[in-house]
């Protein structure tokens, strides 16, 4: 979903008052693994912090791929979309989801399927957000929307969304539809990795969207999940 960052303030501060599941799935910690160092000769030696971006992207495919190498199938993935010594929040919400997606396409480079090849599938917050990183988007000064050429219009990677953009859901941040529809539903038996693409503008919606994942297809069927950009410290914290 892409607002403005008072529209995301306001989003977040309902989350946070309304995130029973968001809450009983971090008290759980299922998504708090976090992978520190690489491997390497069979020894582990520690990152330096990056000097730059590619080095940053670069690193966390190393320690990610290390991570599934050892058997993790719960994995957060974390760093500053806007430059590399601010959190998550310092910048615009809208330019934060377009600097997270464009670095997301080189971290997912590392999981590339092969041709004819359902193995990893990414996850975006909504529909919407798929559709923007598939065809990209125009400028619109009233929206506050920038031109964002489409990121992932040539990847053979698998999509799929977490929630359903609905009219309510543009309004207040919060879905009321009855069906059974569940993010679970677009993945597919031969998939072997899902990556959670930055589900932190709503997390009631989105994070609990993550966790209906889990236990209806990830669980029972060993798939690791990346959680990419999440933010979740920041609601561990109680914001």
């Amino acid at each position: 979903m892409r607002l403005s960052s008072n529209a995301r303030a306001s989003s977040t501060a309902m989350a946070r008052a309304k995130s029973p599941h968001v809450a009983h799935l971090l008290s759980k910690r299922c998504l708090a693994n976090r992978t520190l160092t690489h491997a390497s000769s069979n020894e582990a030696s520690i990152m330096t912090f990056p000097s730059s971006y590619g080095q940053a992207v670069r690193q966390a495919q190393i320690c990610s791929q290390a991570a599934l190498a050892d058997g993790l199938k719960l994995l957060e993935v974390e760093f500053p979309p806007t430059t590399l010594t601010s959190v998550a929040g310092d910048g615009e919400g809208q330019n934060e989801m377009n600097d997270s997606m464009t670095y997301l396409r080189s971290y997912v480079s590392a999981f590339r399927n092969d041709p004819g090849s359902d193995a990893t599938r990414v996850y975006f917050p909504d529909s919407t957000e798929l559709a923007v990183a598939m065809s990209g988007q125009t400028s619109d000064f009233v929206a506050g929307r920038t031109d964002l050429a489409p990121l992932f219009d040539d990847s053979n990677l698998c999509f799929g969304y977490l929630t359903k953009q609905t009219v309510a859901w543009a309004a207040l941040g919060v879905n009321f539809s009855f069906d059974k529809w569940s993010c679970a539903d677009l993945a597919k038996d031969s998939d072997k990795l899902f990556v959670v693409a930055y589900p932190s503008f709503n997390p009631r919606e989105e994070m609990s969207a993550v966790r209906d994942l889990y236990e209806k297809k990830a669980e029972a069927a060993g798939i690791p999940i990346i959680i990419f950009n999440g933010e979740l410290d920041r609601l561990r914290g109680g914001y």
